[in-house]
């Protein structure tokens, strides 16, 4: 019995080893979310993109200590200004000046000459000409270089005949002045900048997603992307060097100043890669005497567990060199080059004169983390009508906010606040609770509970955002407000997700033939109409013509109720971007259903991976006749859609029904299409479930199908007047 139960337990052992070879979790090639705000024009995030500031010259003000940032704001100085804004003023440049004034042209000889006087009697008088101070300046306005010289003319005066005469020598050389205008932008309260000569580099990248167990509401992290989301080398997959900056502003210290720290907290990978023995992070202190930067502390990847926060770092800032105005700090970080690569990331960064490193009370801080959780339950949404039918079902018992106190003393918090509004601004719900005590250096999870009533109205919309913010009142021990407020939405769109839209990592199942099933549980009978997915780029090169079969399931105990008839294909995203890959015909769906897919080859497909929500009980996979449930943390980007096609506005059938014939088929340029009915639309879609050509059809119609590369494609005929889909296969043949 022994030797049986041993034999049994390696089996199952095997068969779990087995189970995890088949899935993986790697590190994206592009940070999606930089590139999603790049691509909205969102300011919050340009700080250190542009390389040519011209004709804009951004002051940077002198900061005073003390220096704190704990990064709940994005605080890198952004180069957008434009020049109607109110920031504004004028400069006039030019390429010399000469003693003060700015010709147009400058005539100027090397060697000493001389103004001449011819008085009523006596020897002529030679007089030395005044030397020339000139003042070279570059683009910016800066002065870059100097000479000397005097003027080439020459001035007789004759007292007696009271005439002036002149005399123009060759010129040593000839300047000819240049004139531009240029906007000088005043500053503003950000603290780090980027230096016009590394705006290539640019800054760490500031957000609420990437680490683990927050310390405050962000971090400042930093890896192998540049700053607008897109790796510093794409030529080479293990091109290895410096990566990003994050400097700050100059500050005004002086020689008196004493007992100077610089302390922050710093942590290895979190949600993404980690780094390695190669990849460090790099602290550097600029010496105002000598103009340069020079090392004051590094950290090696390998030294530290992942996702764990560093004890508090301190680094006494003593020498002549530094204690200047002008003093500078900037953390670097060296990384393979060609991806989200090697994270590090920072937080609470303190620069202050008589600091004390050995006392315990160095912080008084109470921070809330994160959001409030999701208004209904595991889901981050869910479609506003089943909300609205079943908010009984739908909404969660509890919504939770997670707040730290990181300091050494307790807090007495006063109370906790939400309010909520709708997206007009007017207020649906406001919820306090009242539980005083923090312990020190605790984090502490207040819940919110719910009552039976719904909280979210209907506003006769198909799909809202509601917006939230979370507050408390604290009596005593909290030096810094900043992170006391956060806030958020909470999304009712046609579908559901677990995920929170940002996927940190990229999710990948391995094996021709594997099935990928997402488990999800409506209350409300509704007719599933596509699916949202992200297909984000990681390093290995992303195959465009991949083949899947979309899948639907009520339970993995039985064969699927839907697989698409053509195959699908990823399109890749360009910034956190979903894909709706439309079913060829409305599914009924109720209760538990799964949705996903069976890849046709054994290459691997990658769907971005949210690693700050869970759904990893969800998240199942078939290979053979078996079902494994997945080994990773984190929800899939995948998201079941009940919307209507918007353009029709109209209720769908169920089940599709025939309602078109077509031929040739195949075809090659054209094909004739004759519908049961008139007032129809004609959708004809690719492989990878994207309409390539949409024709309205009333009578027999001939349709030009020239254009379409050689394929199979899936016909959808749609009654305007019934709503009754109808679809068939083309194939267009080699032309």
């Amino acid at each position: 019995m022994k030797y049986f139960i041993c034999i049994s337990l390696f089996l199952l052992s095997s068969l779990d080893y087995f189970a995890q070879n088949f899935e993986e979790v790697v590190p994206l090639r592009n940070n999606e979310t930089l590139i999603s705000e790049l691509k909205n024009n969102s300011s919050s995030n340009k700080s250190n993109r542009d390389i040519d500031r011209k004709p804009f010259i951004y002051i940077v003000d002198t900061l005073e200590l003390p220096f704190f940032d704990d990064f709940t704001k994005n605080k890198i100085k952004v180069y957008n200004a434009t020049k109607t804004d109110e920031n504004i003023s004028l400069k006039v440049l030019f390429g010399f000046e000469v003693n003060g004034e700015h010709p147009e042209t400058l005539d100027l000889v090397y060697t000493q000459t001389y103004s001449k006087t011819k008085p009523i009697s006596g020897p002529i008088q030679f007089d030395p000409n005044p030397i020339l101070y000139v003042t070279f300046y570059n683009e910016n306005g800066e002065a870059i270089s100097a000479d000397t010289g005097w003027t080439n003319i020459v001035t007789e005066f004759d007292e007696g005949q009271g005439l002036v005469s002149y005399d123009t020598l060759e010129p040593d050389q000839t300047f000819i002045n240049t004139f531009d205008t240029l906007y000088l932008v005043a500053d503003d309260n950000s603290h780090w900048i980027t230096p016009g000569d590394e705006s290539g580099r640019g800054g760490a990248y500031i957000n609420n997603n990437l680490q683990k167990d927050n310390l405050t509401q962000g971090v400042a992290t930093f890896d192998g992307i540049d700053a607008v989301g897109t790796p510093y080398n794409i030529e080479s997959e293990t091109a290895q060097g410096p990566a990003d900056t994050l400097e700050s502003k100059p500050f005004n210290l002086d020689p008196e100043m004493e007992d100077v720290f610089l302390s922050f907290f710093y942590q290895a990978g979190g949600h993404g890669n980690e780094p390695e023995v190669d990849d460090t992070l790099v602290l550097e202190f600029f010496d105002v005497t000598n103009q340069t930067w020079r090392h004051a502390w590094s950290r090696a990847g390998g030294l530290d567990e992942p996702g764990i926060w560093s004890e508090q770092v301190w680094l006494r800032v003593s020498e002549f060199d530094f204690l200047q105005p002008g003093f500078q700090f900037r953390f670097r970080n060296y990384a393979t080059l060609s991806g989200m690569f090697d994270l590090w990331h920072l937080d609470y960064i303190r620069l202050g004169a008589e600091r004390d490193s050995v006392s315990e009370d160095t912080i008084t801080d109470v921070s809330i983390l994160s959001g409030l959780t999701s208004f209904t339950g595991e889901y981050t949404s869910v479609p506003y009508s089943h909300y609205l039918n079943h908010f009984d079902i739908l909404q969660a018992d509890t919504v939770n906010l997670d707040v730290r106190n990181i300091g050494v003393l307790d807090a007495n918090v006063l109370n906790i606040n939400y309010e909520i509004s709708d997206d007009q601004g007017n207020q649906i719900d406001f919820f306090t609770t009242a539980d005083l005590n923090l312990p020190k250096q605790s984090v502490r999870r207040y819940q919110f509970l719910q009552g039976d009533e719904q909280i979210f109205p209907d506003v006769q919309k198909e799909y809202v955002d509601f917006n939230f913010t979370a507050w408390y009142a604290i009596s005593g021990n909290n030096d810094e407000n900043i992170n006391d407020t956060i806030r958020g939405n909470q999304r009712f769109w046609k579908y559901y997700s677990y995920d929170d839209g940002t996927a940190e990592q990229a999710y990948a199942l391995t094996g021709a033939g594997i099935e990928l099933a997402y488990e999800f549980n409506t209350p409300e009978p509704d007719s599933l109409r596509g699916l949202w997915i992200n297909f984000p780029r990681v390093l290995v090169e992303n195959a465009e013509d991949f083949e899947l079969e979309l899948m639907v399931w009520e339970d993995t105990a039985s064969d699927p109720i839907y697989t698409s008839e053509i195959p699908i294909s990823p399109k890749y995203s360009d910034g956190n971007e979903f894909t709706r890959y439309d079913f060829f015909e409305p599914i009924y769906i109720t209760g538990t259903f799964y949705v996903g897919y069976r890849q046709l080859q054994s290459d691997k497909v990658y769907i971005g991976f949210d690693k700050n929500t869970n759904a990893r009980e969800h998240i199942l996979y078939r290979t053979g006749d078996k079902w494994f449930k997945s080994s990773f943390d984190g929800s899939l980007l995948m998201r079941p859609d009940f919307g209507v096609d918007p353009s029709l506005g109209i209720e769908e059938k169920k089940k599709t029904q025939s309602g078109f014939d077509m031929y040739p088929n195949p075809a090659k340029n054209f094909i004739t299409i004759v519908p049961k009915n008139r007032n129809s639309r004609l959708d004809i879609y690719s492989m990878s479930g994207q309409i390539v050509k949409t024709e309205m059809i009333n009578s027999k119609v001939s349709v030009n199908i020239s254009d379409l590369s050689t394929g199979i494609y899936m016909l959808r005929l749609i009654d305007l007047g019934n709503g009754i889909i109808s679809t068939n296969k083309l194939v267009v043949a080699n032309k």
